[in-house]
Parts: C-alpha cells; sequence; structure tokens
C-alpha cells in the first residue's frame, strides 16, 4: 500500500535535513513524499531540493508567496493520489518504524471510514537530544473533521495517518 507523506516547511534550514532523513529511513519503503516550502528565505529549500535530486520519491513544490500553513497544506493535498496521508512538521522527525507501525494499526481498523492513529512524542533539541519527559497519547477514538479544527488537537500533528477520502471529505 503506497502512502504520502506531507512535510510543509518555512525557514528550518537547521532541522529540515534531519526531518526528511527520518522519512527516508523508514522501514516501510511504500512511500511518496510531498514537500511544499511556502516561500522560505533562508536555505530550506535548497536542502530540500538536493535531496529530491536524490530520491524519486520527494516531489518538492515551492510557493513564490508565503500564504500561511492552512493553505500550504491544501495545496499538498491536491497532489495527494494515495489511499493513506501522514503529515510530518520540518521541525519534527519519526521512528524509522513509524510508518510501518501506523500502516499496520489503519489497516487494522478497516471498519472505520476515517482512522487517525497517535503515538507518544519526546521533545527534541537540533541535535536530537531530548530535552523533556515523555507525551503519552491515550488510546481514543476521535471525530476526525472536530480533531483536525479544533484548537487543542489529540497528541502531536506529525503523529497522524489518515484515509485520504475521510480527509477529503472533512473539508481538508
Amino acid at each position: 500500500m503506497l502512502v504520502t507523506v506531507i512535510t510543509l516547511t518555512k525557514d528550518r534550514e537547521q532541522y529540515i535535513a534531519q526531518s526528511i532523513e527520518s522519512v527516508l529511513q523508514q522501514t516501510y519503503p511504500n512511500f511518496e513524499y510531498i514537500i511544499l516550502d511556502d516561500a522560505s528565505t533562508d536555505n530550506t529549500y535548497s536542502i530540500c531540493k538536493a535531496y529530491a535530486a536524490t530520491d524519486s520519491r520527494i516531489k518538492l513544490f515551492k510557493l513564490t508567496e508565503s500564504t500561511g500553513v492552512s493553505n500550504a497544506r491544501n495545496q499538498a493535498i491536491t497532489h495527494v493520489q494515495t489511499e493513506l496521508v501522514a503529515f510530518l512538521d520540518s521541525d519534527d522527525i519519526w521512528h524509522s518504524t513509524f510508518l510501518e507501525q501506523q500502516i499496520y494499526t489503519i489497516n487494522s481498523q478497516t471498519e472505520s471510514d476515517c482512522v487517525g492513529t497517535f503515538c507518544s512524542s519526546y521533545y527534541i533539541d537540533s541535535s536530537a537530544k531530548k530535552i523533556t519527559g515523555f507525551f503519552n497519547i491515550q488510546q481514543t477514538k476521535y471525530f476526525l473533521p472536530k480533531m483536525l479544527t479544533s484548537f487543542s488537537p489529540p497528541g502531536n500533528g506529525s503523529a497522524l495517518l489518515i484515509r485520504t477520502d475521510a480527509l477529503k471529505k472533512s473539508g481538508q
């Protein structure tokens, strides 16, 4: 099963390489990777472009004018052609088995029209050193449209794996 990973970025040159590396090192290899640069003014786009030149799974897009995270996310979603979509913030990294575990979890929930899966997180610094304690998510069912528009969604936005049709039905 092919999944799309989306990373939105703006002025994250100090973190973006680690984020990209964490996607490319996934044990689950069947993904396409959309990176959308929201008009960075630093070296972020150049770093992303170098990665895109070496891995055909990376599709790189750049907005010429910053339009904000919501518009950037919606722009990226228009390029998704897979059944599943995952989001990774440009200052976050994934454990190497993240996609494998999330896909296993969502496939075990086939009766659901939309499934968000969550994982626990650590806060880390720019050198990937843990700087705060463990952030644990309790297993709970949520209503997707409400969750996506909440000011306090459950867990970390980089820990979501969503069925694309459910995401598009919810209005992006």
